[in-house]
């Protein structure tokens, strides 16, 4: 991003000390160029994006089943102790 900026710049103050007719046609095609590669750049950058927040999804709903099967086997961990527990005393 920040040597498209550059480019971009050059090419304004270059544009500034009137060049000629084939020069000017240079600096279009260089400008076009420029300005393909920010916007290819920009698209990756919303792809990338996406991904991530598709990624983030998953990761967080097999973390949320992870937490949800962990608490019940704590559940059923701590009624068999509790049953053992009155078992003991009523013994």
């Amino acid at each position: 991003m920040k040597n498209h900026v550059i480019a971009t710049n050059m090419l304004k103050k270059i544009e500034q000390n009137k060049p000629t007719f084939s020069e000017e046609f240079e600096l279009y095609r260089y400008n076009r160029l420029v300005e393909e590669k920010l916007l290819f750049s920009n698209k990756m950058s919303q792809n990338l994006d996406t991904n991530l927040e598709i990624t983030y999804k998953r990761v967080k709903n097999v973390f949320s089943n992870l937490i949800e099967t962990t608490a019940l086997y704590l559940l059923e961990f701590w009624d068999i102790i509790s049953r053992e527990e009155r078992s003991k005393k009523e013994e």
